[in-house]
C-alpha cells in the first residue's frame, strides 16, 4: 500500500501562500511557478496578449470586432466571397481598374468629364448640345434680297423698293434669325465671317461709259462708309437700241460688332439713264448673303 498524507492546508514559511485542500480539489493563493503545465484552459481568465505566443489554432472569427485594418495581410480567396455581394456603398472605393468595370453605367452626370477624344463621342448630337470652338459648325444663317420695282439712275443708298425673297422654293431665311433693313441699311443677325453674292440688272439706251452697283460698310453705325466691293458694266456708245446688262459681285467680310456695322447697296451711273430692274416674282437685282462661321 502506497504512503500518503492527508492534510487539510499548508502554508508556506513565510505565510504568503498556502495551499487548501477541498473535497473537490486544491485552491491555490499566492504565485505559482512551474516548467509546465498541461491540461485544460477553459476556465482561464485576463490573460495578457503579450504572454500569447505561437501560432493561434484554427477557430472561428465571428466574433472578432475591430480589426485594423493596417493588420490584415495576404490574399482572400475568392471562394470566400460569395457569389453575389451585398449590396453596399461603394463612395470610398479608390483604384478600381477600369478593364473590371463591366455593365451598363446608370444616368449620371459627365459635367465634370475632361479631354474626351472626339473619335469616343458616337451618336446624333441633341438640342443643347453647343459648339465652343474647335470643329466647323456649318452654314447657320443663310438670306436673300432683291429690288421688286424698278427704279432709274443714282441711288446711295438704295434705300427703298427692298424686300426679302419669298417665293417657294426659297421662303424665308435659314436660322434663328435673318437680315433686318431699315431704309436701305441692313443689320446682321450675328457677328461671324459672311459671304454676299450681289447681281445688278439694268437696261439702258443712253450712251453710259460705266454703272457700278457697290457693297459699302459701316464700321461706326453708319457715320463713315467705305466701298469695298462693286460690280461695273457700260454700254458703250448707245445707238438708241435697249442694251440689257447683268453684272456680278462677291465678297467676304468678318462682322465682330452688329451694333455698328451695317451693309448698304448704291448705283451709280455716269451719264444717261440707267433703269434698275426689280421684279418681285423672281431676283433680278439682287443678293444672297450666308453666315459662314464664327469670327
Amino acid at each position: 500500500m502506497a504512503s500518503e498524507i492527508r492534510v487539510n492546508k499548508i502554508e508556506n514559511r513565510s505565510g504568503l501562500g498556502t495551499v487548501t485542500f477541498a473535497d473537490t480539489g486544491v485552491d491555490l493563493t499566492g504565485i505559482v511557478t512551474a516548467t509546465t503545465f498541461s491540461g485544460s484552459g477553459a476556465s482561464l481568465t485576463n490573460l495578457p496578449a503579450a504572454n500569447v505566443t505561437g501560432t493561434l489554432p484554427a477557430i472561428s472569427g465571428a466574433n472578432l470586432t475591430n480589426l485594423a485594418a493596417a493588420n490584415l495581410t495576404g490574399t482572400i480567396a475568392d471562394a470566400r466571397f460569395p457569389a453575389t455581394l451585398p449590396a453596399a456603398s461603394a463612395a470610398n472605393l479608390t483604384s478600381i481598374p477600369a478593364a473590371n468595370v463591366t455593365g451598363t453605367l446608370p444616368a449620371l452626370t459627365a459635367a465634370n468629364l475632361t479631354n474626351i477624344p472626339a473619335a469616343n463621342i458616337v451618336g446624333l448630337a441633341t438640342a443643347g448640345f453647343n459648339r465652343s470652338g474647335g470643329f466647323p459648325e456649318g452654314v447657320t444663317m443663310a438670306d436673300s434680297w432683291r429690288i421688286h420695282t424698278d427704279f432709274s439712275n443714282n441711288a446711295q443708298p438704295i434705300s427703298s423698293n427692298w424686300e426679302r425673297s419669298d417665293l417657294s422654293p426659297w421662303e424665308g431665311y435659314l436660322g434663328s434669325a435673318g437680315l433686318t433693313e431699315s431704309s436701305g441699311v441692313f443689320t446682321f443677325p450675328s457677328t461671324g465671317w459672311y459671304y454676299v453674292h450681289y447681281s445688278h440688272d439694268f437696261r439702258t439706251s443712253s450712251d453710259v461709259n460705266w454703272v457700278y452697283m457697290g457693297l459699302e460698310l459701316t464700321n461706326d453705325s453708319g457715320s463713315n462708309w467705305s466701298n469695298i466691293s462693286y460690280a461695273a458694266g457700260n454700254n458703250g456708245y448707245g445707238d438708241g437700241d435697249t442694251t440689257y446688262h447683268l453684272s456680278c459681285q462677291t465678297t467676304i467680310f468678318d462682322v465682330t460688332n452688329v451694333s455698328t456695322q451695317k451693309m448698304r447697296f448704291y448705283v451709280e451711273r455716269q451719264t444717261g439713264t440707267v433703269t434698275t430692274q426689280g421684279n418681285t416674282a423672281r431676283n433680278q437685282t439682287c443678293f444672297d448673303i450666308f453666315r459662314l462661321g464664327d469670327t
